[in-house]
């Protein structure tokens, strides 16, 4: 069974190596150590062993989403210069986080070379997660109630999911809520109803699962077709040629692209059914770039502009 990932709550960290030409950036026994969570904010220091630096504001982060806030230099007067920065991990994977010091120039006359006493750490954050999907699903049952299902594999002081919704899938609003197991290490089935009715073809759904504390971590979008409009409407257009469209009955209809100059590159003629519809065209010749795509009957129209890559 595929198993699907939430955002990290947690995570561990560790020091994974320490690089150095002639120095070395030592950390603080005080620094944070596991487990840390998404959306919170630590701090950390570093001891530079070196002399004095003249740069450290080389601190940055590679992997998931994070903050790393600027760092500052803290001169200490019996434990050499230090490092400090602020770090807010955001989502789940791994991140490293690189600190570089500097003392450079130390040749003589000033020039740079070998000479430069440089001093390079890095962190490695690991995830452990607190809630782990096997299945996340929703469906259309109705004009308007939409089922959507889940199954978690485990759970780790889960208080409850927030199960949010929208039409555009990126801006979303909670619709309800449903109790979660607190910790688990078995499986168990959650679903809930939306009853709401929504003026867009496609709804978009995602979990946001919400601990004890109050840190919260969220799930992939799926989305359902449903054809809650009453007009001739385009909802999605995308490269690999899906179009997802509602249309107010069973009808004829023409789908044409335009390249921005206002020449057409694609006409099909398309049997619409009344409700939500979910067609494919070819769009292979078409070049990487801007078009507008308009889906048209005897009496109305629908465009929208999509990018093709």
């Amino acid at each position: 069974m595929k198993r699907i990932f939430f955002t990290l709550v947690s995570s561990f960290l560790f020091l994974v190596a320490a690089k150095a030409q002639f120095a070395s950036l030592i950390p603080a026994p005080t620094n944070p150590v596991s487990p840390l969570k998404v959306g919170v904010t630590y701090h950390f220091i570093y001891t530079y062993d070196g002399g004095t630096f003249l740069n450290a504001n080389q601190v940055s982060a590679t992997g998931s989403s994070a903050t790393v806030g600027q760092p500052t230099n803290v001169i200490s007067q019996t434990g050499g210069n230090k490092i400090a920065f602020d770090f807010t991990p955001l989502t789940n994977g791994s991140t490293v986080i690189t600190i570089n010091a500097d003392n450079s120039p130390l040749c003589t006359g000033g020039t740079t070379g070998t000479c430069n006493n440089k001093a390079t750490s890095d962190l490695l954050i690991n995830a452990t997660l607190a809630i782990e999907l096997s299945d996340f699903s929703a469906k259309s049952v109705a004009s308007s109630k939409v089922n959507i299902n889940w199954t978690t594999a485990s759970e780790k002081d889960n208080s409850m999911f927030k199960v949010e919704t929208s039409t555009n899938g990126v801006s979303f609003t909670a619709v309800g809520e449903v109790k979660g197991m607190g910790t688990s290490a078995i499986a168990h089935e959650y679903t809930y109803t939306d009853n709401n009715s929504y003026n867009a073809a496609v709804v978009y759904y995602r979990l946001k699962a919400v601990d004890f504390s109050g840190t919260e971590s969220v799930s992939k979008v799926v989305s359902v077709i449903t054809g809650n409009k009453g007009k001739l409407s385009l909802d999605v257009v995308n490269t690999s040629g899906n179009v997802i469209f509602a249309s107010p009955s069973n009808e004829k209809l023409t789908l044409s692209i335009y390249s921005t100059s206002g020449q057409v590159v694609y006409s099909s003629d398309v049997t619409a059914f009344q409700g939500a519809n979910n067609i494919s065209a070819n769009f292979a010749n078409l070049n990487t770039g801007l078009y507008i795509a308009r889906l048209s009957s005897t009496t109305d129209a629908s465009t929208m502009k999509f990018f093709k890559n």
